[in-house]
């Protein structure tokens, strides 16, 4: 292993990142941005348009500031990605005649004028013009869109292609889910490769019928091939001849159902991108006591297994180096450092070695900090800690990249298997079916099982099988990689050069096992005598059940071993050096270590490399009976990196683990407070009024904004909340959004709206408010309020300007308490009563759960401080329990430990501890989640923050039904979608030890 590399891995290791480029740009306000990535470990960036951009995109003066981002890049040192100038789902100005076509069923007497293709038992289906989704389909339609959303969108940047400017990126080129795609040239295609009429035929894309799965399996197959031909290849050529990368992510590829209704297919395409990307939506994974979803237990995790595995085979297949994974999107603004190492090391244990972190935003105003969370950037208070995770990644991804991968398994992918069983939405209802989805589960829970059982599979699709396969040596060569096992996991459908291929692969000595039955249709076609074709090839074994096929591949002779009580609970990354080989090693249990004994055949010397510092130390082995066996024993959630080193002595490999006893000292008992920041109020309950009307009841300012402009009122309106204090407080703050445009009274006297600085994001504007006595306070906030205007469409409101007034949350800032009651809760949350009273800060004493002792709406740092007396012990640790909070640092007699980021929560204390007594400080970095939420879903923070699409990104937030007349009445009570109450994450700490030894 190279040391140095690891240490400093290079740059491009750092991931591209994306920026979303929402709210007013200015100058000053990009190149400060920009150099605050760069300083905690940014280097590569895609410069993406978000919800709430005010900008003329793409007019000059969006481009203007694009020469100022690409200006600045160059000058610091970073790669910039473009985006293209429209997704294929929502190109402006598309011409007619290069508008995706759909047919669709309706009951018949419903066509309203549309072409009827066929008819069939009751339905006619019918052709209808999509107007914004691009015919990739079409050579003519993406010539058109190269020259727009490509040629000219980014011509005058060209000077910097390859250089500053490395690629463009496309996001999701796709088609819509709720119709078929249709191209005009479909038709003759068909007719001309396989010989009959599809209009007559296509009511069995639909129903079940005599040849149903013939013509579902013809026309996918067709369409696969026309936009591999016609997008993939020609974005592919656009880009290299301009000396870019092409790079970008499919829709929605964690199952055949799910990519067959947007994308078509997967794994024929990701060998045409320079950087393959995954999308990784969402928290849910497998783990074991998922941190993200406690209350999930029935979420099928697709996408970690079988996405992860169709990019990064193909990638390998096609000799990529870096295969991307985009993550973190929709899921909580409560994305500790934990969390986001335990997601990324999860992806790369599967072989990802490029993160992207949706996303970095550039403004929090509005909407915009409830647009698919979480944020990262300059205003979250963990910021000045973030290169901690930057850097931690970049010398994973390296580590993961070194030398080469072994296959050994290949499992053919049924996409045309998925095309045969996949019927089209029908009367609203999705497509797909039950017979679909069962097959999907038994693909998922193959490929786990393989991994499970450490075999690391990799996935053959039939189309790249075609291009690329051959037989070598008796294996199977997939372009780059070469397998001596193949799998047909309950296939119905094969091709006749796949069959050839399979043929001369056994004949040469390959391994075939055939799982459930075997495939019935070749080409499409019924053939009667394929299966038993394929079961009499050389050497093929038949097996039923998943532990049928497990007992077959344990004869297989493994590449390593790991035994043990943990051993199933880690995932493994292992890559070949030419004199040795890196093993990654993912614990995916999140509350328990794993530990377990790694045996690989050969002496090697074992080290150990930390990505959070660059720095490796031997690591104990043995060698015995012809094979170097490592205990290790990988924390909950986390890595174990280790590098083998082919090594001919054995002396050294005599290393035994320590033996010490540790002596364990409780650190109970009551903690001193230390706020760092102020403490805060979060004011998100108000009465308002219309003009000189009425005041309503109590509700969320979030569904205010929704009520008034539902109604599309415009006029005058009045915010009033109201602040109870047991005591007189001094020099308070309120922190808003636009104070400029309000008047702000408090208790009837009119408050300055000059700002006074920012609290932690320039658009919540700090207003210096003075004291306040004992008793009830009234705040009214009066301004002008119009609806913001509407967007062409939910993709178009990533770029579109949308004008109108935002209302949000206020802060009430100062040194105080915040006193609620607090509710019996099973769903992971803090949950308070909504209404709560301001007290002094005089005890400032907490037993850990900072929450309940005064902060349950603290954002920021806070110190938390105490003595204890150490005996002068040769080795002193200090672990912690439990940590609840972005990131930690420890502090001991005043001198800076270290950082604290995931399990194991512990570090050596020693050389900063005296015999006596000593103070220990641990100062904890909160995530934004507790000031922005969403507060008041009932199943608390399941890592989930999906709903209302690109144009609605309040709808998770207010979790009702906002389109059912009266829905606002809801938010006085609780029910299955809504609670008053507040839930918050826990905030604190416990079971701190000092462990010597």
């Amino acid at each position: 292993m190279n040391r140095s590399t690891f240490k400093q891995p290079a740059e491009l290791y750092r991931g591209t990142d994306f920026w979303m480029l929402n709210d007013r740009l200015s100058e000053d306000g990009i190149r400060r941005q920009m150099r605050e990535m760069k300083d905690k470990g940014v280097y590569s960036f895609i410069a993406r348009t978000y919800i709430g951009l005010k900008s003329d995109y793409p007019g000059a003066d969006f481009k203007a500031k694009m020469h100022v981002i690409v200006d600045t890049a160059r000058e610091l040192g970073m790669k910039v990605f473009l985006q293209a100038g429209y997704m294929p789902e929502a190109v402006l100005g598309l011409p007619t005649e290069y508008a995706l076509r759909y047919i669709y069923p309706v009951k018949e007497g419903g066509e309203n004028g549309r072409r009827i293709l066929c008819r069939h038992d009751g339905w006619s289906f019918v052709e209808h013009n999509s107007v914004t989704f691009l015919d990739m389909f079409d050579p003519q339609a993406m010539d058109f869109y190269l020259a727009k959303s490509y040629g000219e969108m980014w011509e005058e940047f060209s000077d910097e292609y390859g250089k500053t400017i490395l690629s463009v990126w496309v996001d999701e080129p796709s088609y819509n889910a709720n119709y078929l795609p249709w191209t005009p040239q479909l038709e003759e295609l068909f007719y001309k490769r396989w010989g009959y009429r599809l209009p007559d035929e296509v009511w069995k894309l639909y129903f079940d019928g005599e040849g149903c799965e013939t013509v579902r399996y013809h026309y996918r197959v067709l369409l696969r091939d026309l936009l591999e031909e016609n997008y993939f290849k020609r974005v592919r050529e656009w880009c290299n001849r301009h000396k870019l990368l092409f790079s970008g992510h499919l829709m929605m590829e964690e199952t055949l159902s799910s990519q067959i209704c947007r994308a078509g297919a997967v794994m024929p395409y990701y060998k045409y991108f320079d950087i393959p990307g995954i999308d990784v939506l969402c928290g849910a994974m497998n783990w074991v006591d998922d941190p993200m979803h406690p209350n999930d237990v029935n979420t099928q995790p697709f996408h970690l297994y079988n996405t992860a595995m169709q990019c990064v085979s193909a990638a390998r297949q096609a000799g990529q180096e870096h295969i991307l994974a985009e993550m973190y999107g929709v899921t909580t603004e409560n994305m500790t450092f934990r969390n986001q190492l335990n997601m990324f090391d999860s992806y790369a244990a599967s072989g990802i070695n490029h993160r992207s972190v949706h996303g970095i935003f550039y403004s929090l105003r509005g909407r915009g900090k409830r647009a698919y969370p979480p944020h990262v950037s300059y205003y979250q208070p963990y910021w000045d800690k973030y290169r901690n995770v930057t850097d931690y990644c970049a010398r994973v991804s390296e580590f993961i990249s070194e030398g080469h991968t072994e296959g050994d398994i290949a499992i053919i992918h049924p996409l045309e298997t998925g095309f045969t069983l996949y019927r089209g939405p029908i009367d609203g209802k999705p497509g797909g079916g039950a017979e679909a989805l069962a097959y999907d589960k038994k693909l998922y829970y193959l490929i786990s099982m393989l991994r499970t059982i450490h075999r690391d599979p990799e996935l053959c699709d039939l189309a790249t099988l075609r291009d690329l396969g051959r037989i070598e040596g008796g294996r199977l060569q997939v372009g780059k990689m070469s397998y001596g096992t193949v799998i047909l996991p309950e296939l119905h459908v094969i091709t006749s050069d796949f069959l050839s291929l399979l043929e001369d692969f056994t004949g040469a000595g390959g391994r075939l096992i055939i799982q459930g039955e075997a495939p019935t249709m070749l080409d499409g076609l019924p053939d009667d005598t394929l299966a038993a074709r394929i079961r009499r090839l050389r050497g093929a074994v038949s097996v039923g059940s998943l532990a049928e096929l497990e007992a077959v591949i344990a004869k297989l002779r493994p590449a390593y071993r790991l035994e043990g009580r943990g051993a199933r609970n880690l995932l493994v990354n292992r890559r070949v050096l030419d004199e040795g080989m890196n093993f990654f090693l993912y614990n995916n249990d999140c509350a328990h270590e794993a530990p377990a004994r790694l045996s690989v055949e050969g002496c090697f010397k074992v080290s150990r490399c930390d990505p959070f510092s660059g720095n490796t130390a031997e690591y104990p082995s043995a060698f015995a009976d012809g094979e170097t066996q490592i205990e290790v024993k990988v924390p909950c959630g986390g890595s174990l990196l280790l590098a083998l080193e082919a090594a001919d002595d054995t002396s050294y490999a005599q290393i035994a683990n320590s033996d010490e006893r540790e002596c364990v000292q409780k650190l109970g008992g009551k903690w001193q407070i230390i706020p760092n920041d102020p403490n805060v109020l979060l004011l998100e309950y108000c009465r308002y009024r219309k003009g000189d009307g009425e005041f309503s009841r109590p509700l969320p300012i979030v569904a205010v904004q929704n009520l008034l402009s539902r109604e599309e009122y415009r006029g005058e309106i009045t915010l009033r909340y109201e602040i109870n204090s047991a005591v007189l407080l001094k020099n308070l703050s309120l922190a808003l959004e636009s104070p400029s445009e309000q008047r702000i009274c408090l208790d009837g006297r009119e408050i300055p709206n000059i700002p006074d600085g920012y609290y932690f994001e320039e658009a919540f504007e700090k207003l210096p408010l003075g004291d306040i006595s004992a008793g009830r306070h009234i705040l009214e906030l009066v301004r002008e309020f119009r609806p913001l205007s509407k967007a062409s469409s939910s993709i178009t409101s990533l770029f579109e300007t949308q004008l109108g007034v935002e209302l949000e949350p206020v802060y009430l800032l100062g040194d105080f308490k915040v006193r609620g009651i607090p509710r019996f809760s099973r769903n992971g949350c803090m949950v308070y009563e909504r209404d709560f009273t301001l007290t002094g800060a005089d005890d400032m004493l907490t037993d850990g759960e900072l929450t309940i002792d005064g902060f349950p709406f603290f954002v920021g740092r806070l110190t938390l401080a105490r003595e204890f007396e150490y005996s002068g012990r040769n080795k002193a640790a200090v672990r912690i329990g439990v940590m609840n909070a972005a990131a930690g640092e420890l502090f001991i007699n005043g001198e800076r430990v270290g950082d604290i980021n995931r399990a194991p929560l512990e570090l050596d204390c020693t050389d900063r501890l005296h015999e006596g007594t000593n103070r220990i400080e641990i100062r904890l970095y909160t995530t934004l989640r507790n000031i922005i939420g969403p507060f008041h879903r009932p199943r608390g923070e399941v890592g989930n923050l999906f709903g209302g699409g690109y144009q609605n990104p309040d709808a998770a937030w207010l979790s009702v039904d906002v389109s059912a007349p009266g829905w606002e009445n809801h938010m006085s009570e609780s029910y299955p979608r809504w609670t008053d109450s507040y839930n918050l994450v826990p905030f604190g700490i416990d079971h701190v030890e000092l462990v010597t030894k």
